[in-house]
């Protein structure tokens, strides 16, 4: 799988995790009015991937 996908599905991953933690979220819409509070769940940090050298020489 190509990085950008692994990427966005790490993304994708994390927020059906945050809506999970938070189903009161998805009714509120994209902007949400202050004082709403907002449970952070544990996401994993994404695997270091090797770097690639574009030009020049290794």
């Amino acid at each position: 799988m190509p990085t950008h996908e692994k990427s966005t599905a790490q993304r994708r991953q994390a927020q059906d995790r945050l809506l999970a933690a938070n189903p009161h979220l998805a009714a509120r819409g994209s902007v949400y009015p202050a004082g709403v509070l907002i449970t952070l769940p544990e996401v994993a940090e994404p695997v270091a991937v090797g770097q690639i050298r574009l030009w020049g020489r290794t």
